[in-house]
């Protein structure tokens, strides 16, 4: 470094240098300004002197000075004098944490002192969009109080800050490209080194180094160079945290685990998650140290999972020759735990028919069999959102407990062969990771719902949950199916649940119907079919005017519940008819409460009746109660998160609905529903290009939904970008001659381009036609907020709002 001081640089006196790395040397000055001491970073020539390079680092760096968090060093500014381009920064004094971590690691108080509020300040990071890509020791300073402080955001990438003074049309911009490998090797995660774009997750591998460090005074990878580094972290394990430190407790080595998983998918899913992990942990250690016993390897002389499921499907083999139900008990009942299991998940059970055609029923089973459990009061159960992804998993079962909130884990398998059907399942007290129970059951395809309902009083018993008269009756029916009918309700199911398209929705509603011409008494399949017809014009997708199919799906729906009033399916479609078809929020309440009541863990039917209470100012609460359910049944769910997202928008605090939907994106930057939540809350706050940024992110995943389009084209209006905002009209326009675009979708892009009369004429006509969304501008939403406020469309809203049955507060 060259030596600079006594000199002035600008207004501040170089007093010391402090360090020096790639992206600049940091010196110590005074502000005699304001008499306080900072650090100045000179930034590298290579930056300064390229005008692009320094205006996208000038934009990262906005938003990092954004953070404002007290365990991020504070970034006061950024300057120029005498042609060096510097950064002006708090001025630490500590040490860094390179420096801090002894040579046999640090005790565990100490590391979760300071893990704590790094995982916080990475936290807050995220949720503004902004990942550092070089989190090591050496950029985390600890200052004399012991508080430390995350520095050295110069590699950090802004993905979508959402409130930062960056315009949208930057927020894709990186200082690096993808491709290129930027960072620290021995801390930076597989996808770094291989190029790959990175998310918040790589800052969590790295700081999953940083924690293995601090424990055990060495680095989890290892090697004489560079090369051979990258190369350890790209395909080997890193030696077991425990046989470096046998005192630590296997809470702590498993969350380091967690953060050092390969697959960022596996990994610890964001910072807040890992500093919940941690600060359990540290209370655990206050309140009841004893408890935490260190890490041990397992033993070999236990059966394993992989054991039993070569034991279950030889098993399965041996008693195909049995009729009716055949159950074995190799763990007698008195072998149970001590205290009852309250809550349970459903792994996805295999598909041992060795046909892989068959997959779909082994899936649909899982789904049938959760479904099933979730009518039990008295049991947590979670959906199988949450648990697919689970499928083919390696990680051990008290880990999957843990993940998802369970006492206990129930995994099995499906043999399907000609007419019969068997099921072969097992229990698993994850507390203690211990098998409690095992059983196979077989009979006749007929006879597949006695089937399910004496698999699930089976586990019910043996976890010893209560079962009132009423669940235990419905548990009980013993009506046949016609096993075809069976077969294509299963199929329709998995088909709706994922289908964005026509094409796929029509294929789910034939799958119902032949279902329902084949067993004309299975109510599920005229559940399935209410749903699915009304789906083709629901809000949202919109493919088919409203009148065509709102007629039939309410059929559907009233035969599915003249056939079985108890089915909690008919109830959640009746519920979405009632509210998109009909407008009657009221009876939707009615419909949705009662699908809860029947199956308290039907966790759409919570997702769904908190999406209706948004509308009503007055149940906040409610809602957030149902949202909280939700999450607890689904916590992996993405559409739990598009409901915490727009929950805000019920406690009138659009700012907050901003705040949330960055915490989301941090971690699910995929998740397109959120940015479009997000946009809409743009608009309404004035913020026009923030808007067309979070739709034009979302309009490529969305499949150029229709009605999307139309709110980018209001944005683009609103923006100033009158072109643009005529072409997306134009495009509604073309895409109309082929198949049907909403009113309600011509009326926002009509807006966009300034043209009052045809947008007021586009808003009676999907009042005529009744048009799903129109119920949105009668809510909560920011959605009456975009129109015009000439006494027509005030007088025309008017209209349309006493047209729909608001629901009674609850």
């Amino acid at each position: 470094m060259a030596t600079l001081i006594g000199s002035r640089l600008g207004p501040y006196e170089i007093l010391e240098p402090l360090g020096a790395g790639g992206m600049g040397e940091v010196w110590e000055a005074r502000d005699p300004r304001l008499d306080r001491l900072v650090a100045l970073k000179i930034l590298p020539t290579k930056v300064a002197a390229d005008p692009d390079h320094l205006a996208r680092f000038e934009r990262e760096a906005k938003a990092v000075a954004a953070l404002n968090h007290p365990n991020i060093v504070t970034l006061h500014g950024i300057e120029e004098a005498d042609g060096v381009g510097f950064l002006v920064m708090e001025r630490i004094h500590g040490c860094t944490l390179s420096e801090l971590i002894a040579p046999g690691g640090l005790p565990l108080g100490k590391i979760l002192e300071l893990a704590i509020p790094i995982a916080d300040a990475l936290a807050a990071a995220h949720a503004h969009g902004v990942i550092h890509r070089d989190l090591k020791p050496g950029n985390v300073m600890v200052s004399d109080e012991g508080r430390p402080k995350i520095l050295d955001f110069g590699l950090a990438r802004v993905t979508a800050p959402p409130s930062s003074p960056i315009r949208p049309e930057t927020l894709t911009e990186t200082l690096t490209a993808q491709g290129v490998v930027f960072g620290t090797v021995p801390y930076m995660a597989p996808e770094q080194l291989r190029g790959e774009r990175a998310d918040a997750r790589a800052d969590l591998f790295s700081f999953g180094v940083i924690l293995y460090e601090m424990a055990s005074g060495r680095r989890p990878f290892d090697g004489a160079s560079g090369a051979e580094v990258a190369a350890s972290i790209l395909k080997e394990d890193p030696p077991p945290l425990e046989s470096l430190n046998s005192g630590l407790p296997a809470t702590f080595a498993r969350i380091v685990a967690r953060c050092l998983e390969k697959d960022p998918s596996r990994r610890l899913q964001s910072a807040a998650d890992l500093r919940y992990e941690l600060s359990d942990l540290a209370e655990e250690l206050r309140t009841r140290p004893k408890s935490l016993a260190p890490a041990r390897p397992p033993s070999t002389g236990r059966i394993t999972r992989k054991h039993w499921g070569r034991l279950a499907a030889i098993s399965a083999v041996l008693l195909a020759v049995a009729g009716s139900v055949l159950v074995l008990r190799p763990f007698a009942s008195k072998t149970a735990s001590a205290t009852p299991m309250q809550s349970l998940a459903v792994l996805p059970l295999k598909n041992y028919s060795g046909d892989a055609s068959q997959d779909y029923f082994a899936e649909g089973m899982t789904d049938v069999l959760i479904a099933d459990l979730a009518q039990i009061r008295a049991l947590k159960v979670i959906s199988r959102t949450s648990v697919m992804q689970y499928a083919d998993t390696k990680k051990p079962i008290p880990q999957i407990a843990r993940e998802l909130g369970v006492d206990g884990i129930v995994e099995g398998s499906v043999v399907r062969s000609g007419s019969r059907v068997r099921i072969t399942a097992q229990l698993i007290d994850a507390r203690q990771d211990r098998h409690v129970w095992a059983s196979h059951y077989e009979r006749e395809m007929t006879d597949v719902l006695a089937l399910q309902g004496e698999v699930v009083r089976a586990i019910a018993g043996e976890i010893r949950v209560q079962v009132t008269p009423q669940e235990r009756q419905r548990l009980a029916a013993q009506r046949t199916v016609e096993p075809g009918a069976y077969d294509d309700v299963l199929k329709g199911r998995l088909l709706l649940e994922h289908a964005t398209t026509e094409k796929e929705i029509r294929a789910a509603i034939d799958l119902f119907k032949r279902a329902t011409e084949q067993d004309p008494a299975h109510a599920p399949g005229w559940a399935g079919l209410a749903e699915a017809t009304w789906t083709l014009a629901a809000g949202v997708f919109e493919f088919v005017p409203p009148g065509s199919v709102r007629d039939e799906a309410l059929g559907a729906a009233r035969k599915a519940l003249e056939l079985d009033e108890n089915l909690a399916e008919a109830h959640n479609a009746r519920a979405q008819i009632a509210w998109d078809a009909e407008w009657d929020l009221e009876a939707a309440g009615r419909h949705f409460q009662k699908a809860i009541e029947l199956r308290p863990g039907y966790a759409a039917a919570h997702y769904w009746y908190v999406q209706l209470l948004l509308g009503n100012s007055n149940r906040c609460d409610e809602a957030r109660e149902h949202l909280k359910v939700a999450r607890e049944l689904d916590p992996f769910s993405p559409w739990n998160e598009i409901g915490a997202s727009a929950l805000p928008i019920c406690e009138h605090r659009p700012d907050r609905l901003v705040e949330e939907s960055g915490r989301i994106l941090a971690t699910s930057p995929g998740n397109f529903l959120v940015r479009w939540n997000r946009g809409l809350i743009y608009l309404q706050l004035k913020k026009p290009d923030f808007a067309v940024a979070d739709f034009e992110s979302a309009i490529g995943p969305s499949g150029r939904n229709a009605l999307l389009l139309s709110y980018l084209g209001l944005a683009y209006g609103q923006a100033g970008r009158q072109g643009d905002a005529r072409r997306i009209l134009r495009e509604l326009q073309d895409l109309s001659r082929t198949r049907y675009v909403s009113p309600y979708a011509f009326l926002w892009a009509h807006l966009g381009v300034g043209e009052k009369d045809e947008a007021y004429r586009a808003l009676e006509k999907a009042f005529a036609e009744r048009t799903p969304g129109l119920i949105e501008l009668c809510s909560n939403g920011p959605y009456r907020f975009f129109l015009d406020s000439a006494p027509r469309f005030a007088e025309l809203r008017g209209r349309i709002c006493r047209a729909v049955k608001m629901p009674r507060p609850g």
